[in-house]
């Protein structure tokens, strides 16, 4: 990117605008402005005071520059098409989420002064979600200044005196190290060191990389929990609104950040149990079905993969035909490894071809066959012995 676009972009996320030349009116204004030294009434908006904003996003001033908003949703309500109740559920079919219990987790997402990382980001806005009795409790911290982050990320410790888990979304890679930096900055513990970290967005990745067009939350909520927000504030809005008060007063669009922040933290909830549900029936659910087999074979549970591409054969391509056949084969099944391979060497696949020569060499012995498959393969050492081999047996 272009110096002078970087220098856009980083203006518009801190909601300084670019600018204009100014004016006739505006020049003589700096003029006079330097006559007197600068004795000018300003024109800039006082900020809105803390309590307003507090009011404005429905929670309460827990100390200087810091808000604290904190609603209940009851376990028996739903989130789009999936009850909130199921987030109690065995959700082992998750292999990510396998001995995952629910109570034991804390659901998370932040909101930042930039989306790209680094010491020079912090957290203005950080929302948690914990199960307690039979709801789902939502807590989220606001900071109106920067000196509020270290007492934001203080309070926010004791959530995490008993739980062992943690679930995000893309996480891993954004959240939970950005969390890390900012505790070491402001000098406390890291609260989130050493514990369980589910990060959804791999799971979603898994299955539906190839099938969607994206991966984001906000897809992913829209097809798998059947939620589609209303008037939502994009996350990548959320640093310009967020400086927007913090340089100018505007004060706006600060309940729209907490009510994204809100939906990210219950869809996080009501993914576990949707994820679990695809990994169970990936076909049913347009899912990546190869893709799912494999994370089972990569966790040691080849009966569940191979159940997964039997049910799927007529939907399967190439790719994932080879890989049932190669299960057949393991389970010493000739017939149908056979029956797959000689319908994708017929499309002419080369892995097929090759897997037919062997076979004709070493479990049928038919010499002949196994010949006529080697010497269709495309040229190398190892087809030159191969056919070397096979005449030899033939001429005896």
């Amino acid at each position: 990117m272009a110096l002078k676009d970087r220098l856009k972009t980083l203006k518009r996320e801190t909601g300084q605008d670019a600018p204009e030349a100014p004016t006739a009116p505006q020049f003589a204004d700096r003029v006079l402005r330097l006559r007197t030294g600068g004795n000018m009434p300003s024109t800039r908006k006082s900020p809105t005071p803390v309590e307003v904003v507090a009011e404005a996003v429905g929670g309460e001033v827990i100390g200087e520059g810091l808000i604290r908003i904190e609603r209940c949703l009851p376990l028996s309500g739903a989130h789009g098409d999936i009850p909130l109740a199921r987030v109690l559920e065995d959700h082992r079919a998750l292999p990510e989420a396998d001995g995952l219990d629910a109570r034991d987790a804390v659901f998370f997402d932040t909101e930042t002064t930039g989306l790209s990382g680094g010491t020079g980001t912090a957290v203005f806005m950080l929302g948690l979600g914990r199960l307690l009795g039979e709801a789902l409790v939502v807590r989220q911290y606001l900071i109106t200044s920067f000196a509020a982050e270290r007492t934001m990320l203080e309070d926010a410790a004791g959530w995490f005196e008993s739980p062992r888990a943690l679930v995000s979304f893309n996480g891993k890679s954004f959240d939970q190290p950005l969390l890390a930096a900012r505790a070491r900055l402001s000098g406390i513990a890291d609260v989130f060191h050493g514990l369980r970290h589910v990060d959804l967005l791999h799971p979603v990745r898994r299955a539906y990389g190839k099938r969607w067009s994206d991966c984001r939350l906000a897809t992913t909520e829209k097809e798998l929990l059947g939620f589609s927000r209303i008037d939502d504030l994009p996350g990548s809005e959320a640093p310009a609104a967020w400086f927007a008060y913090l340089h100018r007063g505007d004060a706006s669009r600060l309940p729209g950040i907490a009510i994204h922040n809100h939906w990210d933290i219950v869809s996080l909830a009501a993914l576990l149990p949707a994820l679990a549900d695809v990994h169970r029936a990936p076909g049913l659910r347009g899912a990546d079905v190869l893709a799912i087999a494999r994370i089972a074979l990569k966790t040691g549970d080849e009966p569940k993969a191979y159940a997964l591409l039997q049910e799927a054969e007529q939907e399967l391509e190439e790719t994932g035909l080879l890989e049932l056949a190669r299960l057949h084969r393991g389970r010493r099944d000739w017939e149908r490894a056979h029956a797959i391979w000689e319908r994708l060497a017929g499309d002419g696949c080369g892995e097929a071809v090759e897997r037919l020569a062997k076979y004709y060499e070493h479990q049928r012995r038919d010499w002949e066959k196994a010949l006529a498959f080697a010497r269709s393969l495309p040229p190398s050492v190892e087809r030159e012995h191969r056919c070397r081999r096979l005449e030899a047996k033939l001429g005896e």
